[in-house]
């Protein structure tokens, strides 16, 4: 590994009130070597001959360290995922319950002769799963637009 940078960027922007937002810069460099350079090894041999053993069995351990906190992260990123995706599943299939009983409570009002009434409430039924429905296209849009 080698000396890496970080820089975060944010752009100054105005609104149609005249609102500005911050204008942002930050820069970080790190040193990521898992050993000391060439020279100061030597310096280091010089003290004690068996330095480069030593230094050789803590850069296996951090690297060990390295790719087990990566993968811990990657798991548990994973895990995340996978609870959104039930929480959707069991959002549509609750919304869709939702719907079919409410056409089947207009279907039955029309049947027992409310004619007007069944309709009002099967379009209300309507009218509310396409309001979920874009309601979720929507937050999705935002949610993509904000990251």
């Amino acid at each position: 590994m080698a000396k890496q940078q970080k820089v975060v960027h944010q752009t100054g922007t105005q609104d149609r009130n005249g609102k500005r937002s911050a204008h942002i810069v930050q820069s970080e460099t790190y040193d990521d070597n898992l050993l000391p350079d060439p020279k100061t090894i030597g310096e280091y041999q010089a003290i004690d001959p068996t330095i480069t053993t030593w230094l050789r069995a803590r850069a296996e351990k951090e690297q060990d360290f390295r790719h087990a906190a990566y993968n811990a992260k990657s798991e548990q990123v994973r895990k995340t995922e996978q609870g959104y995706r039930i929480i959707n599943y069991l959002g549509m299939f609750f919304a869709l319950l939702v719907i079919l009983s409410g056409m089947l409570i207009s279907y039955f009002l029309i049947i027992g002769g409310q004619q007007i009434w069944g309709s009002v409430f099967a379009g209300g039924t309507l009218f509310f799963g396409a309001a979920l429905f874009l309601n979720k296209v929507y937050h999705d849009k935002n949610k993509e637009n904000n990251n």
